[in-house]
């Protein structure tokens, strides 16, 4: 009870049915939809906005139809290289290059693949592909259009259609191998393939001018080491010149400096046996003439004897320093030898 002595009834479900009063029309349709479960509440929804819904859809539909229908149809070419790690040798197969083994060998590659993927897709390919197919003045390559389609001339910097190559392209290295797949997207098909042949060769050409330019300046190299060993060379023979020179050596062969060898060997041997030979006979004639002059006891005879012995004596001498002096030519060019 209020303070105005009046009291009020709280509104409690079921309190008009207790009271046998009946329940007002939005108290019961506000029942009803509480015990509606959210299924219900969805499908009641969906046939009350029907049209509306359907409406929207069909809207949606139309301009995703007219939007796709108004799109240029893209194509794309696709080439695949493959990069090869080793080294250029210049010097040829024969001369092994200095090859890195380990686990650097395997970062060293992968830093060569990925170089090798930022050069084909550098400006720098980009922009000599452009000069190549004068892509800075292609008005259809600029805009993007079709085969069939046409735009008048227009002409923009070299960059900026260097910058229009490298957003079609895309370079993705195939997984485990030394392959690249390079794919170029175009709205002419021909056109696609004429770009991305244009980006091949430029890539190709590239790598091939590096290879000349590395063996270029390897022919330099050789060449100059080449005129250094010349000129060693040239000192090495006038120092030999001068030793054979000062120490009289001859300046021949190892084949002829045998064969004359063995022919004075021969020589002095022969020169041996005619000298005992001679001997022989002076000292059969000394002993001849000996004998004369016990028997005669004449004084020509003696000294005819003497005479004799002094020649045997001399002859002796000469003998021994002859081979002595060839024994010592003999040894020494056995010895330059």
């Amino acid at each position: 009870m209020n303070r105005a002595g009046v009291s009020r009834t709280a509104m409690v479900p079921g309190a008009f049915e207790h009271n046998h009063f009946p329940m007002p029309e939005h108290m019961q349709a506000a029942q009803v939809i509480e015990e509606a479960t959210p299924v219900d509440q969805l499908r009641r929804i969906f046939q009350k906005n029907l049209l509306l819904i359907l409406a929207v859809s069909t809207i949606v539909f139309l301009g995703i139809a007219f939007y796709t229908i108004g799109q240029r149809k893209l194509y794309e070419a696709t080439a695949t290289l493959q990069i090869d790690p080793t080294p250029p040798s210049p010097l040829g197969h024969d001369v092994p290059a200095v090859v890195t083994m380990g686990a650097d060998a395997f970062w060293n590659n992968q830093e060569y693949y990925s170089t090798q993927y930022r050069i084909i897709a550098s400006r720098r390919t980009a922009l000599e592909t452009v000069r190549y197919l004068g892509l800075d003045r292609d008005a259809g390559f600029l805009k993007n259009l079709s085969a069939g389609q046409s735009a008048p001339a227009m002409k923009v910097a070299p960059e900026a259609a260097a910058a229009i190559v490298l957003s079609r392209l895309k370079v993705e290295p195939i997984k485990d191998s030394r392959l690249v797949t390079l794919t170029f997207e175009d709205a002419d098909p021909s056109r696609a393939r004429r770009v991305l042949s244009a980006v091949v060769d430029v890539y190709l050409q590239r790598n091939v001018d590096d290879n000349v330019n590395s063996n270029n300046s390897a022919g330099e190299w050789l060449r100059d080491q080449l005129v250094k060993l010349k000129q060693d060379l040239e000192s090495s023979e006038l120092a030999l010149h001068d030793y054979k020179t000062e120490k009289q050596i001859l300046s021949v062969s190892l084949d002829e400096q045998s064969n004359m060898l063995r022919e004075e060997m021969l020589r002095l041997s022969q020169a041996l046996v005619d000298g005992r030979t001679q001997r022989e006979h002076i000292v059969s004639r000394a002993r001849a003439s000996k004998g004369r002059s016990g028997k005669t006891g004449n004084a020509p005879h003696k000294r005819v004897v003497g005479e004799l012995s002094s020649q045997l004596h001399s002859f002796e001498l000469d003998l021994g320093e002859s081979g002595t002096c060839e024994h010592s030519r003999s040894g020494q060019r056995g010895e330059s030898s």
